[in-house]
């Protein structure tokens, strides 16, 4: 209940009743003294309502709550401490540390710069975090018209939010939209930095002309430094050794500010979709991720949002999805559904998103069947279907993820990144018949298969069928824990990937056929692709990694010991 009233996704009151609506009786009662720490409340609750014994000083029991509200102070009835502003030399030093000997010679101000900096610090009341970020806004400043430019900024601000906003505008544009696209996760939210980068991807914020994925990641991450470096994100690391990124919740608080056209309700224990009314028709962004939303009612309306273009469920609980839902939002680029444990159909409507870039999948685990989805989907860039233990057809042939002869040509022309794991009842990726009406998937860059326990070939074709695959785009394939698998293509067929850059196998004893047809030199003897650079292949016996600078086509199907 405390993470329900408080909006807090990590509270830690005790397994099983934490959030829920149980009764006090039922809550489980410490029997020793407990000091209980709460951070951020923003509004009153009853203690015994969550399920906590009163904490007074002969029991032992101290509860500790830190707030911006005098009003909730009041109300819970705190011995009050009040945490003050930094004085003047305090905010003087602080700024000092974090901005370095650029404006201070001999540990004083330059002369120069001395009655810009005062007014200024003044700007910033004392609140360290301004402090902070103001000095890394102002690093390398180093004329006296670069602080007059500054103070001319500030005078104009009335708040902190607005103090703070000064490091926002100093960013380049494409910094500013990514730090914005923070503000949809939730207050406090511990943010995985390959998760947000392949956010930015797949909304166009990092740019893609002439650009591979990878390079586009490492793009990302220089964006995430900028951002951590102006102190505007947080550098985090998770348990599991992830590395992530957190947003202060001021800074959040002004995202949201800045940002008019989102709508932001993730992490707060909703239970239904905000009410007709909030959908505005110039929303962008809308977030409802890490909430408790089980059902979308069948009579509400499709939002008419027209100009939406980013579409955030993931995490929540939702069984169905009306049909029509998403009539009304034809400009969706992306729409996260993933981690709807319970969702077991998709609405035909999504078939209509022609703008559709990205579908999240990945966690649904009761979803059956994606049949009648695909319709209009030719701008489909990346396919995720991941943890679909019950998924037994994608496009209509059981155990197989795409099998029609109807298909139209051009449909997912746009597709370049396909990542299938933990789909366990899958037997084939697809048909060399159904690569045909899919133009052979002449954009597909990255192509990922991991966890499929029934998976047995990538590309299937009947015995007459004789085809060369070709995927002129693929610089990556990783197969990953395939323990049925036997070939990538059928015996009839070869592989042709010249832009293949990695080809990693981890733990598929079965795999006998690697069929890749390597180009001919002038001689007529076969090469490798002159971007592959290694054959990583782990799991079997031993490891092997082979440099194929030197390495012929003969050589490398000797060197890792399959048919090829």
């Amino acid at each position: 209940m405390v993470e329900g009233r408080q909006g807090c996704k990590n509270c830690n009151f005790g397994n099983g009743w934490c959030g829920q609506d149980n009764n006090y009786e039922e809550c489980p009662q410490p029997t020793d003294s407990f000091l209980l720490i709460l951070d951020d409340v923003w509004e009153p609750f009853s203690l015994e309502d969550v399920g906590i014994s009163n904490p007074v000083g002969n029991n032992g029991c101290k509860l500790v709550l830190t707030t911006q509200s005098k009003d909730v102070a009041r109300a819970m009835d705190c011995n009050v401490i009040h945490v003050n502003p930094f004085p003047p030399e305090k905010a003087l030093e602080l700024f000092s540390e974090e901005i370095g000997s650029d404006v201070f010679s001999d540990g004083k101000i330059k002369r120069d710069i001395k009655p810009f900096l005062k007014q200024i610090l003044q700007k910033c009341d004392g609140v360290p975090l301004a402090i902070v970020i103001v000095a890394k806004s102002m690093k390398g400043k180093l004329l006296p018209r670069h602080w007059k430019l500054a103070l001319s900024e500030f005078s104009k601000f009335e708040s902190i939010i607005d103090c703070l906003k000064f490091s926002y505008e100093c960013l380049e544009p494409q910094c500013q939209e990514c730090f914005l696209y923070c503000a949809l996760y939730p207050e406090d939210a511990e943010i995985y930095k390959e998760e947000l980068i392949e956010y930015w991807i797949e909304e166009g914020l990092i740019y893609k002309e002439g650009k591979t994925r990878e390079a586009m990641y490492w793009k990302g991450h220089d964006i995430l430094d900028k951002l951590v470096n102006n102190c505007l994100l947080q550098s985090v690391k998770k348990e599991d050794e992830e590395e992530c990124v957190s947003m202060h919740d001021l800074l959040r608080e002004m995202a949201l500010e800045i940002s008019p056209q989102f709508l932001v309700k993730a992490g707060i224990a909703l239970r239904k979709l905000p009410e007709e009314h909030e959908w505005r028709e110039n929303l962008l962004k809308v977030s409802l991720m890490r909430n408790r939303i089980t059902e979308i009612p069948s009579s509400m309306p499709s939002p008419k949002c027209p100009m939406l273009t980013t579409l955030l469920l993931s995490n929540n609980n939702i069984l169905t999805i009306p049909e029509a839902f998403f009539e009304r939002m034809l400009g969706l680029k992306i729409v996260d559904l993933s981690k709807n444990r319970q969702l077991c159909r998709l609405p035909s409507s999504i078939s209509k998103l022609e703008k559709l870039t990205t579908l999240l999948l990945w966690g649904c685990q009761s979803l059956r069947e994606t049949i009648g989805i695909w319709g209009k989907l030719q701008n489909l860039e990346k396919l995720e279907l991941g943890s679909l233990y019950n998924l037994n057809m994608v496009f209509g042939e059981v155990g197989a993820i795409a099998e029609s002869a109807s298909l139209p040509a051009g449909r997912f022309s746009s597709l370049q990144d396909i990542r299938v794991w933990g789909c366990n009842k899958i037997k084939k990726l697809f048909s060399v018949r159904w690569l045909g009406y899919l133009q052979k998937l002449q954009t597909v860059q990255t192509i990922e298969v991991k966890w499929c326990s029934q998976m047995e070939e990538l590309i299937s074709s009947s015995a007459h069928e004789e085809e060369k695959v070709t995927l002129p785009e693929l610089e990556r394939l990783e197969l990953t824990k395939l323990p049925l698998l036997k070939s990538i293509c059928s015996s009839s067929s070869v592989l042709i990937c010249d832009s293949i850059r990695s080809l990693t196998i981890f733990d598929c004893k079965n795999l006998k056929r690697i069929p890749l047809n390597f180009p001919l030199l002038d001689n007529a003897q076969s090469s490798h692709p002159p971007s592959l650079k290694e054959i990583v292949q782990l799991g079997f016996d031993s490891v092997t990694t082979r440099k194929l600078e030197e390495i012929t086509y003969a050589l490398v199907a000797t060197a890792i010991g399959f048919s090829m």
